[in-house]
């Protein structure tokens, strides 16, 4: 009996509609430029204490000077450039998953945090960010006529 083709979408029509997914899934979350969005990307951690957030970003083998970090509004974005170099000349690979290339990282920063006194440190490839704490400003009651 012969396997049938998942991809025939002439004969599995609901097939077409699952593909970008099932892609996306399996496949990093590249734009045309090859530059890595999502989660998938760089992984996070972040806490929340009384007076502070903590956000830490996992950036194993990348050196300070690889990543460049800039905020627009209530967005901190956090874009890593890992040089590969012409490593291929000459050897044989048997696995080669070493990434090499662009990732990014976009966070949505929470309402009450003071986005002006942002700081930013790595060390041992963990790039910490420690967030403020502002009071959030009251609700205005608005009074019916």
């Amino acid at each position: 009996m012969r396997r049938r083709d998942f991809q025939n979408h002439s004969m599995y029509p609901i097939a077409s509609l699952f593909e970008p997914w099932i892609n996306s899934f399996f496949n990093d979350n590249c734009d045309k430029r090859g530059i890595v969005y999502g989660s998938r990307a760089i992984p996070i951690d972040l806490v929340e204490k009384d007076d502070k957030y903590s956000l830490y970003l996992n950036l194993p083998g990348i050196n300070k000077q690889d990543v460049k970090i800039s905020q627009h509004k209530d967005v901190l974005s956090i874009k890593v450039s890992k040089a590969g170099g012409n490593e291929s000349e000459g050897k044989t690979y048997h696995y080669k998953e070493i990434y090499k290339g662009e990732m990014q990282r976009e966070i949505k920063l929470p309402a009450d945090c003071d986005k002006e006194n942002i700081k930013a440190s790595m060390d041992n490839g963990v790039l910490k960010f420690t967030i403020p704490k502002i009071e959030p400003e009251p609700h205005k009651e608005i009074v019916l006529e």
